[in-house]
C-alpha cells in the first residue's frame, strides 16, 4: 500500500485514460482501465467519431504489447554477429555519433523507413532528416491501397482514399473489400454496415459479396457469389454495360459515355458466365437490384488480395458508382483515411534499390518490418564489407528486421507515450501515457528531439513540442483547453462533417484513360490453381502475430487456432485425394512451401487461400516458427502502373508430401445438420405482430435435458450417453 498515493490512483478504484489505438492505421479511440498503476483493459472511446465506443480484437489484444515477455527491456548492440545489451544512454550517444558523422559525408546519408504516423511526429521526422541533410522518410505499409488511390487519381487527379457513407446505402456490393476485418477502418465500417443492414421501418439494406473466396465479410452477405480469380473486372464492366443499356449514365460527358460503352459492350451475362463463372440468372438479379436501389454503393477489392487486374477493377468500381450516382453522394472526399499517406509499393522498392546502390551511412527503421513483409534481402542487400551501413531498428521486439540491425533501440509503447494520431485527415486524436513506463525506453518524439534539436528537448521535451503544435493549429483555442483535449482523447468538435461533400471535378483525361486501361479484354479463367494471400482479422499484416491472445482465438471462418492452413474447396480436396490435415507442397514461380490443407466451401474450386500474418522467423515465442508465411509464394515486384503488390500467384505444383498434420480446429460441422442454431426470419414474418413467431418459440425448439431420454435422432447429431459420474454444464454470463 502506498503511503502517499498520487491523486489519480486510489487503491481498488480503476481510473480510465483516453488515448488512440496504434495497432493498425485506422486510429480508433480507446480508453485504458488502470488499476494500481497498471493497465488491465482497453475499450473503445464512446466519444471518438471513428469507432464510437467499439474496439476490434486486435485493439483489445494490443494490451499484450505492454506485458509481452519478449519485449525488449534495453537496447541491443550487435558485435561479431551477436547482440549484447547496452544502456539507453550509451545507445543514444552511439546513435548520435553515427548520425553526426554521416551527416557530414554528403546528402542522403541518413535514410529512414517508418510506419504511418501522426502529423506531429511525421513533421518532426522530416525536420530531423532535413537537418541531417537527407530526404524525408519513406512511409511503408504492406496494405497501402495503391490501386484504389490510383483509381481516384485517374478519375479526379488526386490519389486519395475517401471515406464512405455506407450507413446511408440501401444496397451494398463488395468485390472483396473485407470491411469487417482489415479494410481501411473496419470498426467504423462494421458500425455503418450494421446500420444499413438493420431492420428500419420494415425495410433493410441488402449486401452482395462477389469474390473468389468467402471472408468473414462475405459470410455476412445476403448473397455470396464465388467468381473465378482475377475476373472481377469483367463482372463490373458487365454491370456497367447493363446499367448503361437501361438508360443510366446520361449525365456523363459524351466522351466518357462513349468510352465506357465501348469498353463494356462485350461483357454480357453470357460472356461473364464464361469468364467469371457467375450464372446469368445471378448476374441479372445483381444488375436489376442495382437499378432498383435508390442509394447503391459498390466497393472494390481487399488491398491484401490485389491481383494483376487490381487497378482496372478499382477504376471500374468507381465508374459504376459514378454511373449510378452522379454526385457520388456516398463518398466523403473531405474526410479521407490517413493510410493514404503511405508510399506505393513501387516507391518502397525504388527506395531500397536506391539505398542498395548508394549505401547510406545510417538506415533507420521505425515500427516497420519489411524483412518479413517484403524479403530479408531488402535489408541485407544494403550492406557491404567496405562501406557498411549502420542499421538501426526502433522495435519493441526482435522481429526479422531487428535481427538484421546493428542496433536495436526499443521505444516506449504507445500506451506509455504522448502523441497524436488521426485515422482520418482533419481529425485530431491524442495519445497519453495511461500508465508509467515499465522500462526506460523513451518515446520516439523525445528521442528525435534529443538527437536533432537538443535545445528544444530541454524546454519540455516532446510533450511541450506536441502541445505547442496542437495549440498553434488552434486545435485547442486556449492553453487551458489542453487538459480537456487530453481527457477527451482528442478534439472531436472540429471533426470533418459526415455530411455529403462535393465531388472533385472529373479529369479531362479520364475518357482516354478508360480506353487505355480496359483496352485488353479480360481473359477467361486459367485452369490452374491460383494461390491467394488473404488478410487476417487476427494478425493484420503480421504485426499482431506476437500476441498469444490472437493466436489462440480461432480464426472466425475456419475456427482454426494457432496454425496456418491452405484452404481449398471440398470438391478440389476430394479430386486430389486429400483429407483435412494432409500436408502438401505448394510451388509458384516465386517460391515453394509446405502446408496442411483444410476444406472450405466458401473458396472457389480453383483457388488456394492462406491468411497473412504467421510464419515469422523471429518476433518472439508466440510468433516464431508458428504457421506459414504466404509471402514465400508471392512476387516481390510491384505491378505497374498503380505500383501495388500482387498478393496472388499461379500454382505451378501442388503435391502431397504423404504427411498428415493435426489441425487445431474448434468447430464441429460447417453445416447446421437441420438443427435450429442460426435462426432466421423473413421480413414478411417480422411484420406480423404476434407473440409466437413460427420457428422461434420454445414450442418449436424445446429445452431438453442431456439424458438418454432427451435424445431425438431427428434433431440431435450425437448419440445418447449416460452421465454416471459427472454431468457437465456451463452458464455464460453475458454481463
Amino acid at each position: 500500500t502506498l503511503v502517499e498515493a498520487p491523486d489519480d490512483m486510489v487503491p481498488g478504484k480503476a481510473m480510465w485514460y483516453a488515448s488512440t489505438c496504434r495497432e493498425c492505421p485506422a486510429g480508433c479511440g480507446i480508453i485504458a482501465k488502470n488499476r494500481e498503476g497498471r493497465i488491465i483493459k482497453l475499450e473503445g472511446n464512446p466519444d471518438h467519431p471513428i469507432n464510437q465506443g467499439k474496439l476490434c480484437i486486435r485493439g483489445q489484444a494490443t494490451l499484450q504489447g505492454l506485458y509481452d515477455p519478449d519485449r525488449l527491456k534495453q537496447p541491443l548492440l550487435k558485435e561479431k554477429n551477436s547482440f549484447s545489451p547496452i544502456s539507453f544512454q550509451k545507445a543514444e550517444a552511439l546513435l548520435s555519433k553515427k548520425i553526426k558523422a554521416a551527416a557530414t559525408k554528403g546528402a542522403n546519408q541518413i535514410r529512414m523507413v517508418t510506419e504511418v504516423t501522426g502529423n506531429t511526429l511525421n513533421g518532426l521526422l522530416n525536420d530531423c532528416l532535413k537537418k541531417w541533410n537527407s530526404s524525408g522518410p519513406i512511409i511503408y505499409e504492406p496494405y497501402a491501397y495503391e490501386a484504389l488511390k490510383s483509381a481516384h487519381e485517374t478519375a479526379f487527379g488526386v490519389a486519395s482514399l475517401p471515406s464512405y457513407h455506407m450507413d446511408q446505402a440501401d444496397f451494398l456490393v463488395s468485390f472483396g473489400a473485407d470491411f469487417l476485418e482489415t479494410w481501411l477502418s473496419p470498426v467504423e465500417y462494421a458500425r455503418k454496415f450494421k446500420q444499413m443492414h438493420a431492420l428500419n421501418h420494415g425495410e433493410k439494406g441488402w449486401f452482395y459479396h462477389i469474390s473468389s473466396y468467402q471472408s468473414l465479410t462475405g459470410a455476412n452477405a445476403d448473397r455470396f457469389f464465388a467468381c473465378h480469380p482475377d475476373t472481377e473486372t469483367a463482372i463490373v464492366l458487365g454491370l456497367i454495360n447493363y446499367v448503361l443499356a437501361n438508360g443510366r449514365g446520361r449525365h456523363l460527358s459524351k466522351d466518357l459515355h462513349q468510352s465506357l460503352a465501348a469498353v463494356s459492350t462485350n461483357y454480357t451475362a453470357k460472356t461473364i458466365a464464361g469468364i467469371g463463372g457467375i450464372f446469368p440468372a445471378d448476374f441479372d438479379q445483381l444488375a436489376q437490384s442495382l437499378l432498383k436501389a435508390e442509394k447503391p454503393l459498390i466497393l472494390g477489392l481487399s488491398s491484401a488480395s490485389y491481383g494483376p487486374n487490381a487497378l482496372a477493377t478499382e477504376l471500374a468500381v468507381l465508374l459504376l458508382n459514378l454511373v449510378l450516382d452522379p454526385d457520388l453522394s456516398l463518398y466523403n472526399f473531405s474526410n479521407t483515411h490517413r493510410i493514404e499517406t503511405a508510399a506505393k509499393r513501387s516507391e518502397v522498392e525504388a527506395f531500397f534499390t536506391s539505398a542498395t546502390k548508394e549505401r547510406p551511412k545510417v538506415l533507420l527503421f521505425y515500427n516497420t518490418n519489411p524483412a518479413y513483409n517484403l524479403s530479408p534481402n531488402v535489408v541485407k542487400n544494403i550492406r557491404s564489407e567496405e562501406n557498411k551501413t549502420f542499421i538501426v531498428s526502433f522495435a519493441a521486439s526482435m522481429d526479422e528486421t531487428a535481427m538484421l540491425a546493428d542496433l536495436v533501440f526499443p521505444t516506449a509503447n504507445f500506451l506509455e507515450s504522448w502523441d497524436e494520431y488521426a485515422g482520418k485527415n482533419g481529425l485530431k486524436s491524442t495519445l497519453q501515457p495511461a500508465m508509467g513506463r515499465l522500462f526506460n525506453a523513451p518515446c520516439m518524439g523525445d528521442l528525435c528531439l534529443n538527437l536533432a534539436f537538443p535545445k528544444q528537448a530541454e524546454k519540455g521535451g516532446y510533450l511541450r513540442y506536441l502541445a505547442d503544435q496542437l495549440l498553434s493549429m488552434q486545435t485547442a483555442a486556449k492553453k487551458s483547453n489542453w487538459l480537456r483535449l487530453i481527457q477527451s482523447g482528442g478534439d472531436f468538435k472540429s471533426n470533418p462533417s459526415e455530411k455529403n461533400t462535393e465531388t472533385p471535378p472529373i479529369s479531362d483525361h479520364l475518357p482516354n484513360a478508360v480506353t487505355k486501361i480496359f483496352s485488353a479484354p479480360v481473359k477467361s479463367h486459367d485452369k490452374r490453381l491460383t494461390f491467394i494471400a488473404a488478410p487476417s482479422i487476427r494478425f493484420f499484416d503480421g504485426r499482431s502475430a506476437n500476441k498469444s491472445w490472437l493466436a489462440e482465438i480461432p480464426d472466425t471462418p475456419t475456427q482454426i487456432a494457432w496454425q496456418s492452413v491452405a484452404l481449398i474447396h471440398p470438391d478440389t480436396l476430394f479430386k486430389k485425394g486429400l483429407l483435412a490435415g494432409s500436408e502438401v507442397s505448394i510451388a509458384t514461380a516465386h517460391g515453394k512451401m509446405t502446408a496442411a490443407v483444410y476444406p472450405d466451401p466458401g473458396v472457389h474450386p480453383q483457388v488456394v487461400v492462406m491468411s497473412i500474418g504467421q510464419g515469422h522467423a523471429a518476433y518472439g515465442r508466440f510468433a516464431q516458427n508458428q504457421g506459414r508465411s504466404p509471402f514465400d509464394l508471392l512476387s516481390q515486384t510491384a505491378e505497374l502502373p498503380a505500383g501495388h503488390p500482387v498478393y496472388r500467384a499461379k500454382v505451378t505444383a501442388f503435391d502431397p508430401t504423404g504427411n498428415h498434420l493435426k489441425v487445431a480446429h474448434m468447430d464441429g460441422s460447417p453445416y447446421a445438420q437441420g438443427r435450429k442454431i442460426a435462426l432466421s426470419v423473413s421480413l414478411k414474418e417480422l411484420a406480423v405482430k404476434e407473440k409466437g413467431k413460427p420457428g422461434l418459440s420454445m414450442q418449436d425448439f424445446p429445452l431438453t435435458l442431456p439424458l438418454p431420454y432427451g435424445y431425438d435422432p431427428k434433431r440431435d447429431i450425437y448419440p445418447p450417453h449416460d452421465h454416471d459420474t459427472y454431468r457437465w454444464g456451463m452458464v455464460v454470463d453475458l454481463d
